[in-house]
């Protein structure tokens, strides 16, 4: 080979080395490159880990309130049926209570007609209420009841 075939191959060796030498230096970028993204990942990764790791701690908290909150709620609906049964028996109570002195009110009013020998308003407070709908007899004590039938008799003519 000559000296000019020389020198024209010798540019482009060495055009093939800087080439090399380029994609080396590109590949070494790309390794670098790749290599602090994977930490910068790595790194979000942990973050996001930690945060899941509260969350569920929150979580846990928050359903273990739930649940206290749910026995709350459970234990209160059981005190609220117990006094509506209390309140509807004694609402119950209260309502006999007063036709116990509805009754014997009446008996006194009954009685005091028959000593004064009233026997047409005996009558008639006989029929409004110890008959018919209204009847009240069993709400009278059984000296009540007694009393009742004794002057019943008497209205009678017997």
């Amino acid at each position: 080979m000559s000296n000019q075939e020389k020198t024209s191959m010798k540019p482009s060796g060495n055009f093939f080395v800087f080439y090399c030498i380029v994609l080396f230096m590109f590949a070494a970028i790309l390794i670098t490159i790749s290599f602090l993204s994977k930490e910068n990942v790595e790194q979000q990764l942990e973050h996001t880990s930690e945060k899941a790791s509260g969350f569920e701690s929150r979580l846990e908290q928050v359903n273990a309130r739930n649940g206290e909150l749910e026995t709350t709620i459970y234990m209160q609906k059981v005190e609220i049926d117990e006094l509506s049964n209390q309140v509807t028996e004694a609402t119950s109570m209260l309502s006999d209570n007063k036709k116990k002195i509805d009754a014997t009110d009446k008996l006194v009013e009954l009685m005091i007609a028959c000593a004064n020998e009233d026997l047409v308003r005996c009558r008639e407070i006989i029929a409004t209420t110890f008959s018919g709908n209204g009847d009240l007899r069993a709400y009278l004590s059984q000296t009540g009841l007694a009393e009742l039938v004794r002057i019943e008799n008497i209205t009678k003519g017997e």
